[in-house]
């Protein structure tokens, strides 16, 4: 039997399944489990502004254009790090970070996304993905050489 459901009864199903995880992950590594109800406020609350920043705010992203963007497999036993950064226009609290690392077959190896708090220029939030990107690739031992191309 196949059920459909709406997008935001979709939504809700994965917060919930990720606070889920998320409970028993502070539980396996010492934490305490947190009551159900504030769970679901969470849940609630987190859906909520996520609705809010879906329907209301453009983003401004400092990506290239999927037409401009050139990526290429780094070289046989070889990893490559690629960080982006969001700066939200009207938002000026927060600002959204990540970090891929691939293998020589393009397979990702380890991968991060990250909400900073504080006000950032496009600048910043580039070099602040890139200092999260090396973190990443510290922490999971992953060796990476760095390479800059300026932009167009």
């Amino acid at each position: 039997m196949l059920y459909l459901l709406t997008r935001l009864a979709f939504e809700r199903r994965y917060v919930i399944l990720w606070c889920i995880w998320n409970d028993g992950n502070q539980v396996a590594h010492g934490g305490s489990s947190k009551p159900v109800v504030f769970q679901i406020s969470f849940v609630d609350v987190f859906l909520a502004e996520y609705q809010t920043l879906q329907t209301s705010v453009p983003l401004q992203s400092t990506s290239r254009s999927p037409s401009e963007t050139l990526w290429s497999l780094p070289p046989f036993n070889q990893y490559k790090l690629n960080t982006d950064a969001t700066v939200i226009e009207g938002d000026r609290r927060h600002i959204g970070v990540g970090a891929v690392i691939r293998n020589h077959a393009g397979q990702v190896v380890a991968a991060m996304s990250k909400k900073i708090p504080g006000r950032f220029s496009v600048e910043a939030a580039e070099l602040l993905a890139v200092c999260e990107g090396l973190l990443l690739a510290g922490q999971a031992g992953i060796p990476i050489s760095l390479s800059f191309y300026p932009q167009k």
